[in-house]
């Protein structure tokens, strides 16, 4: 049942930063839209798991640009009871629920299924794609978007959000798909500059439409050698029978996972340099001068993008 409160602040609704939402079309909105963007071409006339909704706007975008039905899934009774409110579609639900035990649904009902920036929150990956790979009809399609976690400078960024719980590296999760999945295929995330590829320095607070970002498919090697926002997995449903039944989790570099948002000792030794800076290394440092001073230039266009996609 909704509640009384009809109206909701920017702050209320994002939880001071952990959510984007469409009251708020900044670079950031626009960012997190585009990969609902990407995912358009899956969803035509599709029936659509929005897995981690967040506060809806996603699924919104994908009920009205073609999808023939979409479920929004999230584990906040708020941003459902906010989504209710604000998105009222006939061929749109959403439903309080934890992507760690997703139930309701009978085997085979999705022909796609997406998650943007939430698998990093959930306590079990593992089942998650062990239940998404059942939910999936048997021509059906899997689309990720997780935090690029290639180096201890991106892992420092992420571990230091509390809410982030899988510290999880590209190849981690090319892994863990491939359990449950085939045909796995990894996809960068930048921005488009005319006759050039996508470079931090590129980024301006001017990005206001999803079609100023761009999707370049890769190889996972590529993904840890270029700049991406975001790292993007594709990948369809598997025909071998015995990947449905639940497997067991296995790591295979030093990727991990944890109940919390604490830090252990382990960890903090082997981000010792980032622990000890007095600035947030939200850009990498560099050797070349001139680049030095162009990045330190741009920081400050970065700092908000960038900051607020490492908390959500």
């Amino acid at each position: 049942m909704l509640s009384n409160n009809i109206s909701w602040t920017v702050d209320e609704i994002t939880d001071n930063g952990e959510r984007v939402t469409h009251l708020n079309k900044d670079s950031v909105y626009y960012a997190h839209l585009s990969i609902y963007d990407f995912g358009l071409q899956f969803c035509r006339n599709k029936i659509v798991l929005d897995a981690g909704c967040g506060s809806g706007y996603g699924s919104d975008y994908m009920a009205k640009n073609g999808a023939d039905f979409v479920y929004g899934i999230d584990i906040s009774e708020k941003a459902i009871e906010f989504n209710k409110f604000n998105f009222k579609k006939d061929n749109l639900i959403f439903k309080t629920m934890d992507l760690s035990n997703i139930t309701e649904f009978e085997a085979e009902t999705f022909d796609f299924i997406f998650s943007s920036n939430a698998l990093e929150h959930i306590l079990d990956v593992n089942h998650f794609f062990y239940t998404a790979s059942n939910l999936l009809k048997p021509d059906g399609i899997i689309m990720i978007a997780v935090p690029p976690i290639t180096d201890n400078r991106l892992l420092y960024l992420n571990v230091t959000n509390p809410y982030h719980l899988n510290l999880w590296s590209p190849k981690q999760w090319a892994h863990s798909l491939n359990t449950y999945f085939s045909e796995v295929n990894c996809y960068l995330h930048g921005v488009i500059h005319i006759g050039k590829d996508f470079r931090p320095e590129h980024f301006t607070e001017k990005i206001l439409t999803t079609k100023d970002f761009v999707f370049k498919k890769c190889s996972i090697e590529e993904m840890y050698k270029k700049f991406t926002l975001t790292s993007i997995f594709v990948a369809k449903k598997s025909q071998v029978q015995s990947v449905f039944q639940l497997q067991k989790l296995k790591f295979i570099d030093d990727s991990f996972s944890r109940l919390n948002g604490e830090i252990d000792e382990k960890t903090k030794e082997r981000l010792k340099e980032y622990f000890l800076m007095t600035e947030t290394p939200f850009i990498k440092p560099s050797k070349n001068k001139t680049n030095s001073v162009i990045l330190t230039k741009i920081k400050r266009k970065l700092i908000k993008l960038l900051e607020r996609i490492k908390r959500i």
